[in-house]
């Protein structure tokens, strides 16, 4: 509503589209995790499509008429939601919902909401129920301004935006300084960067100077070479892309040792995988799995800043030729 009359009448919104739509795609990914959990039948379907309708029309209505009071009544809303909300937690934390203390929650989830790896469903219940907080305060502030009124979320954005660019300059610059002093130290050839058997060194070196294998160099030099050729051997890694495959190998590294501890007992083939976890062993195939996807989830981080690092340093470089 709000976004078609700016657009009829070719004026500024004073921010509240931005807000509205952050809460719409929200709620949305509420919706899609649910539906990973409890798969909707056609009837249940069919009761969504008229309740929509019916809803939707009356909400449309009322919101031409009057807007400030379908934000009061959305603010109510959520407020019900937070209550509905806070009883799950509690049925679980009593016992009522006790598969929910373990069962893990949908990788969608953990995704969207970056819940801690192992996340169960109560850490889910947590998180959905502080969006709707969040969306109680948003529309109760909303049904007090007048439709002109400035958005006051926009300026939190933008010392939120403010807040962020320092901290990435600041851990740049930091991040220079890393790298400068293991260059420095391990920077053999004087070449201003490492070679393959350079950077085992510096790996070796970082991890109580055992033996790295081929394929733990192969790893880092995947995410911070900028040339991948098929020899891993005469790579070279790229400064500016150092920090954060340094900072997977560190987040490997820290879980190794429980990681090899729980293969060495439960991979009986040793076939470097663990087919099933039984009853009896859940708490230490739970640690497993906790373990292997911090690792993952580092890497993945990590090649995420990589890539996008790279693109920064090539978008400079355009600018500046």
């Amino acid at each position: 509503m709000r976004h078609l009359s700016s657009l009829r009448n070719m004026r500024r919104d004073h921010g509240w589209i931005h807000t509205l739509l952050e809460e719409a795609e929200n709620e949305r990914m509420h919706l899609l995790t649910f539906v990973q959990i409890k798969r909707p039948g056609p009837i249940f379907r069919a009761a969504v499509i008229g309740a929509q309708g019916v809803f939707m029309t009356a909400f449309v209505a009322t919101y031409i008429i009057y807007p400030p009071i379908c934000h009061r009544f959305v603010g109510y809303l959520e407020e019900e939601a937070v209550h509905t909300y806070s009883d799950i937690i509690k049925a679980i934390d009593s016992g009522m919902l006790a598969d929910w203390q373990t069962e893990l929650a949908p990788q969608i989830a953990v995704d969207y909401w970056h819940l801690r790896p192992g996340a169960t469903m109560r850490d889910l219940m947590l998180a959905v129920r502080a969006d709707e907080a969040s969306h109680r305060e948003v529309n109760h502030t909303l049904a007090n301004l007048a439709l002109d009124d400035i958005n006051p979320y926009v300026k939190e954005r933008q010392k939120e935006a403010q807040l962020t660019r320092d901290t990435i300059l600041k851990q740049s610059a930091e991040n220079k300084t890393f790298v400068r002093e293991v260059l420095r130290r391990w920077d053999q050839d004087k070449t201003g960067s490492l070679s393959f058997e350079e950077l085992r060194a510096w790996l070796s070196s970082i991890s109580a100077n055992r033996q790295i294998s081929d394929l733990e160099v192969k790893w880092v030099m995947s995410m911070a070479a900028h040339n991948k050729l098929e020899d891993y051997t005469k790579l070279s890694l790229t400064p500016d892309l150092f920090v954060p495959a340094a900072e997977a190998f560190m987040a490997y590294n820290a879980s190794k040792p429980t990681i090899d501890k729980l293969f060495d007992e439960f991979d009986e083939s040793k076939s470097g995988f663990v087919r099933a976890c039984t009853r009896k062993h859940t708490r230490e195939c739970t640690a497993l799995r906790n373990n292997a996807h911090a690792t993952a989830r580092a890497s993945t981080h990590a090649t995420a800043r990589a890539s996008t690092h790279s693109a920064q340093t090539h978008t400079h470089t355009s600018a500046q030729l």
